[in-house]
């Protein structure tokens, strides 16, 4: 519901009303039902009374209460003081009322009272003026557009151009052959001939035996007339193009949309990713054969249902990508949601969610986000506090991406104001975020196809569901969580991996009552593992539960079976002796790189440093930026408060050629630069066979701020490649902003040329990981966090754990489900499966969630990827820790 005038000052139920009235299928019905009453073959008094008359009797009782409303609200308002708009007075809807009362009395059953049947049907032709009503917006758009000064002038000059040149021509006319059957000398007859040869030019005289004058009369008449319709035609497409305009910079009358403001380049990956995951957020519920009739009625009822998308760019036209068939549903207006009007022209006080997302190529990108952030979050929280007296408010969301971590704390302070309004907030550090996910390619490349699934649109994902979601009388988890969480009938059962919880803090206060799923996970802390070994929190601190699953529909299914109690007293089963044999074999995949070579520049550089030494301690890094640097010391205090910004007490100390980077908890790597020749910098000085041998990961990085870059890294990366082929022991990992670059670099860098090996390679595009982190976090409140951790050092994250050699694994299927019971109770720590990558058929083959059909032999599985703490797993941390619930 959008703050408009006409809406100020109406009750609750009043505002529903109006809404109810000026939709779409409101409108539909009642004209279809006024076409239906006007039929000769409907024309029966038992159909008037019992069908038409209660339908439009009851359309006129709720106009008539909405008037009155109106005219209340307006006289209130004017006695306090505020301002009104000249639309509001609805100076003709008395008339119209009128109108609509004859209409509705006409099917009362007096036909034997008037002795004209046609009466009652003129009379019920009146409601045809609704008809009318309904295009009031259209009607106002043209005569504000046709009444401008300038346009008004030139009709004016057009019109008398023409009656000029025919009161001229018809005066000749006449005066020349006062006897011509055209016109029998009469003067207006003269006038009409002549203003038809102006407006159309097949009413040329067909011959030329008239009278001269006659016929150059017509003829010149007519050549006029085209130059003059030309005109006509120009002014009137000015016009056509004058109400496009202004019906794009009407405001929209939506509730529970979505608006995103965002750069067309960013738009179309958002959309596209919003749209094939909602197909995958909503329930899919499986139709027996007997009721397969069904399926079509359910894709309507999910159709009709669907949340409605309104895009909001700078250009005065459209994107063209909105002419692609899986957008053809969206909306767009031209609006930097700046100010207030702007939030009325998207609506941003009805939408369910706002999502604004900076250009990568502006400067000042971050300063106009959360401007714009700050216009649409005070709509928000008035929004939220005119719902406080609601049975069922509204939740409302904003997701707000930064760019540059330097305007967090900025964002921050947004949130916290519509946190305490009942707003959900999300400050999406996505630098930060690609940067922990460019680490992860860096440390152990073989879990890209483990990433690829989770955070892109097909395949497994990690779906949150919330305490009371379902039901917003209550958001607490209603019972406490059994002492066993049996992940083998979870999965076989319902799909479903357990992972984790989400916790509130022991003093967290209660959310305000109807806030949003995402305004819940505000201060929560992830407890990934749901193990026999794992803490149980009370139930009134879980906020929600996490699970992999391939659909919505089946964490939803799972988590209402297990607050239902559903799952309690439900035992693991043995697992096979094969699965307990594989998961007595597995151990954590050795990560063997030492000294990393980082090319290029990336706002990202803090946190991959961060990142890459608090999982490997003792790194050696070094970097060959775009630019050299003037001097070593100005580097030092550029990237000593890139770190500080991730970690707030890193510190760099001089030490030989480089510096020691020591981190919070006492971790520590070696960074500098790596020498290149003499005034050279990366551009020209690209890498060689040398790098190759002298480092185990070499990293090219595109910063986006930067025209060109995507193109340097194309060049360095296919210099390096035929170097690449021979140097097995050295990896390239590529991070580029496009996503169709990221593939020609793929299919480019693995093509087998010559037969030669293939380069181990993994490539990846930021501006696609950015679209798939904003995706599902704006369709899984509570997803920030849970992959904050498993993407970060901290905690749970990703593992990929491999069979030692020599240790005999017997060849016998296993299913998954054996696998997840063994492993984790094999431990150390908390360990939930995920999947397993297989060789089939010369191919490794990776596989999330498998299927109870996929049981391969014990010894084909070449890896088991699962989540656990890798200091545990590793032996770096003396005691096992738990998913304690803080």
């Amino acid at each position: 519901m959008t703050d408009s005038p006409q809406r100020r000052g109406l009750s609750a139920a009043d505002q529903w009303i109006e809404r109810l009235l000026e939709s779409s299928a409101t409108k539909a019905l009642v004209v279809a039902f006024i076409t239906c009453s006007l039929l000769p073959q409907l024309d029966r008094p038992l159909l008037h009374f019992f069908v038409f008359l209660p339908l439009f009797g009851a359309e006129f009782a709720l106009r008539l209460r909405l008037f009155v409303a109106h005219r209340v609200s307006l006289r209130r308002r004017r006695l306090a003081g505020d301002v009104t708009a000249p639309g509001e007075r609805r100076r003709l809807e008395p008339l119209l009322l009128a109108l609509d009362m004859i209409a509705v009395l006409s099917f009362l059953p007096i036909g034997h009272l008037l002795d004209n049947a046609r009466l009652l049907r003129l009379a019920r032709l009146v409601r045809l003026v609704i008809v009318v009503r309904y295009a009031a917006d259209l009607l106002r758009d043209f005569w504000l557009v046709v009444t401008r000064r300038e346009r008004l002038g030139q009709l004016l000059v057009l019109l008398l151009t023409v009656a000029t040149l025919s009161f001229v021509a018809a005066a000749l006319l006449v005066f020349a052959e006062p006897g011509n059957p055209l016109h029998g000398g009469n003067l207006f007859d003269a006038f009409w001939w002549a203003f038809l040869q102006l407006e159309s030019a097949d009413n040329i005289v067909r011959t030329l035996h008239q009278h001269p004058a006659l016929v150059v009369a017509s003829v010149l008449l007519t050549i006029t007339g085209i130059f003059l319709m030309s005109f006509v035609i120009g002014l009137g497409t000015n016009i056509v193009a004058a109400l496009v305009v202004a019906t794009r910079h009407r405001a929209v009358d939506l509730e529970g949309h979505t608006v995103v403001g965002a750069p067309p380049q960013a738009a179309r990956r958002i959309l596209r990713d919003l749209g094939r995951l909602r197909s995958r957020n909503v329930p899919e519920r499986r139709t027996p054969d007997r009721f397969r009739f069904l399926s079509p009625i359910r894709r309507l009822r999910r159709y009709l249902g669907a949340r409605r998308i309104l895009l909001a760019g700078p250009d005065d036209e459209p994107p063209a990508f909105l002419l692609d068939h899986e957008f053809r549903g969206m909306l767009y207006r031209t609006t930097a949601l700046s100010d207030p009007r702007a939030c009325e022209l998207v609506g941003a006080q009805g939408a369910r969610c706002i999502v604004l997302v900076p250009d990568e190529c502006d400067p000042a990108a971050d300063d106009r986000c959360l401007s714009s952030a700050l216009c649409v979050g005070e709509a928000l929280a008035r929004a939220a506090a005119s719902d406080a007296d609601d049975r069922n408010p509204a939740p409302r969301d904003l997701f707000l991406q930064v760019r540059d971590e330097v305007n967090v704390p900025a964002a921050l302070l947004i949130r916290r104001r519509l946190h305490d309004a009942g707003v959900g907030c999300q400050v999406l550090d996505m630098e930060r975020l690609v940067g922990l996910f460019l680490a992860q390619h860096v440390i152990d490349p073989d879990l890209d196809p483990v990433f690829e699934q989770i955070l892109a649109v097909r395949g497994q994902a990690i779906w949150v569901r919330m305490s009371g979601e379902d039901d917003r009388e209550g958001d607490t988890w209603p019972r406490p969580l059994p002492d066993v969480v049996p992940h083998e009938h979870s999965w076989r059962r319902y799909g479903v991996i357990p992972l984790g919880l989400l916790t509130v803090p022991q003093d967290g206060g209660a959310p305000p009552r109807g806030a949003s799923a995402l305004r819940r996970t505000h201060d929560c802390s992830t407890s990934l593992g749901l193990g026999p070994r794992t803490e149980r929190p009370d139930p009134g601190r879980i906020a929600g539960v996490v699970a992999l699953a391939m659909s919505e529909h089946n964490a939803r299914s799972w988590a209402h079976a297990l607050a239902d109690g559903r799952l309690d007293g439900q035992e693991e089963p043995p697992p096979a002796p094969a699965a307990v044999a594989l998961a007595a074999s597995l151990s954590l995949a050795s990560h063997e790189a030492r000294r990393i070579l980082l090319v290029g520049d990336h706002p990202a550089l803090g946190a991959l440093i961060v990142e890459l030494i608090r999982f490997l301690p003792g790194l050696e890094i070094r970097l060959r930026p775009e630019r050299a640097p003037e001097n070593g010391e100005r580097l030092a205090a550029a990237l000593e408060a890139s770190l500080r910004r991730v970690d707030p007490a890193a510190a760099l100390q001089a030490d030989g050629d480089g510096f020691a980077v020591r981190l919070a908890d006492g971790r520590s790597g070696r960074f500098g630069l790596h020498p290149a020749r003499a005034g050279a910098s990366a551009v020209d000085d690209l890498v060689g066979a040398g790098d190759l041998e002298e480092f185990d990961r070499v990293v090219f990085l595109s910063d986006p701020a930067v025209p060109g870059s995507d193109d340097r890294t194309t060049v360095r990366l296919l210099r390096v490649t035929d170097a690449a082929r021979c140097r097995r022991g050295c990896r390239l990992v590529v991070q580029v902003e496009s996503e169709s670059r990221a593939d020609l670099l793929t299919a480019a860098a693995r093509a087998d040329g010559d037969g030669g090996p293939r380069p181990l390679l993994s490539v990846l595009a930021a501006e696609q990981v950015r679209a798939h982190f904003l995706a599902h976090a704006m369709l899984t409140p509570g997803i920030v966090p849970v992959l904050d951790e498993l993407l970060a050092e901290r905690g749970q994250e990703f593992v990929r754990l491999d069979p030692r050699p020599g240790v005999p694994v017997p060849h016998e299927r296993i299913p998954f489900g054996d696998l997840l019971v063994a492993l984790g109770r094999r431990g150390p720590g908390v360990l939930t499966a995920i999947g397993w990558a297989l060789d089939r058929e010369g191919s490794r083959e990776t596989v999330l969630n498998p299927g109870p059909d996929d049981r391969p032999f014990a010894d084909e599985i070449r890896s088991v990827f699962a989540v656990g703490d890798t200091r545990v797993l590793s032996g770096r941390s003396g005691s096992s820790p738990t998913a304690s619930g803080a």
